[in-house]
């Protein structure tokens, strides 16, 4: 049962959340109103999982406003091999760094099913700046995984699993 803020705006006045734009339900923020354009300056710190949801098209944007060479958007992966946040530790040889998985729907229409996965594995030795990593492309057919469809190596070379076409 979700807290509505009206109601218990005492509660959650710590959370500098204006009652009239957000709810609360089992520890969670919701915008009341799917238009609700949020701004925010600075920066912002999530921990745990965060989802987007529409009914429409799901946009995620950066935008940058520059005329300075250079100053672009940017995302960054990271990955320290530690369980203490904060503290970074060395990552080695076949440790997955980051992924990103591509879903669908099956065709019972109750699950997500993965579809294609970009997975990002450190293949050599951490270097004193650089970490060198692979980018591995896979995708599926409907019964079985391509794996490493196609591999972009640290080293420069291309590995391709399949046929290749230009």
């Amino acid at each position: 049962m979700g807290l509505d803020f009206p109601k218990h705006i005492a509660e959650h006045a710590a959370l500098g959340v204006n009652a009239d734009k957000w709810k609360v339900s089992s520890g969670t923020i919701y915008p009341k109103n799917t238009a609700l354009n949020v701004g925010v300056s600075g920066d912002v710190r999530i921990e745990g999982d965060l989802t987007l949801a529409t009914a429409v098209n799901t946009e995620f944007m950066l935008d940058t406003y520059s005329a300075t060479d250079g100053y672009r958007s940017q995302i960054y992966f990271r990955k320290s091999a530690t369980d203490t946040k904060n503290v970074l530790a060395e990552t080695v040889v076949g440790e997955s760094i980051a992924s990103q998985y591509f879903y669908g729907v099956n065709n019972a229409s109750n699950a997500w099913g993965t579809g294609a996965l970009f997975n990002v594995i450190q293949d050599r030795a951490s270097q004193a700046t650089f970490v060198p990593m692979r980018i591995e492309i896979s995708t599926h057919n409907g019964s079985t995984w391509n794996s490493d469809q196609l591999v972009l190596q640290s080293d420069g070379g291309i590995h391709s699993s399949g046929a290749v076409s230009i």
